[in-house]
């Protein structure tokens, strides 16, 4: 993909994390420069989101499940979205939800394409993030 392109779609979704939206969801961006955008959940059990969007929205971006301090999620989780066990591409915790990178590479899922779900409601970077969020907060109990 187009560097460009990439950045113009990062950025047009980017604008939409406002100080009110931010506040409205207990965000924080830690950081919101091409390619990349670093989100932490807050609350009681807070869990950061680092999204690599070199090739957004051509690709779903690339994502890292993080502690507080941006190291590596170790967590254990039963029917969950999360998944705390290397992925075989990237060695790492993983989403296992369709819209991250995680997913679409998982041998479980290389046919469901993110052609079929790129830019239907909800799949824009703050959507995506919102659904994590959610499933988070509701795998926690918060």
């Amino acid at each position: 993909m187009h560097e460009e392109l990439a950045k113009l779609n990062f950025n047009r979704d980017v604008a939409h994390l406002t100080s009110v939206f931010l506040g409205s969801r207990n965000w924080t961006a830690n950081q919101t420069q091409f390619p990349i955008l670093d989100v932490t959940f807050n609350g009681t059990k807070p869990l950061r989101m680092r999204l690599a969007c070199d090739s957004w929205d051509e690709l779903p971006p690339a994502e890292e499940v993080l502690t507080i301090d941006g190291k590596p999620w170790s967590g254990t989780s039963t029917n969950s979205i999360f998944h705390p066990n290397g992925h075989w591409v990237h060695r790492g915790p993983f989403i296992c939800m369709r819209g991250f990178r995680g997913y679409h590479t998982h041998g479980s899922h290389v046919n469901d394409l993110w052609s079929n779900h790129r830019g239907q409601d909800g799949n824009n970077l703050p959507g995506l993030l919102d659904q994590v969020s959610r499933a988070w907060r509701a795998m926690v109990g918060l």
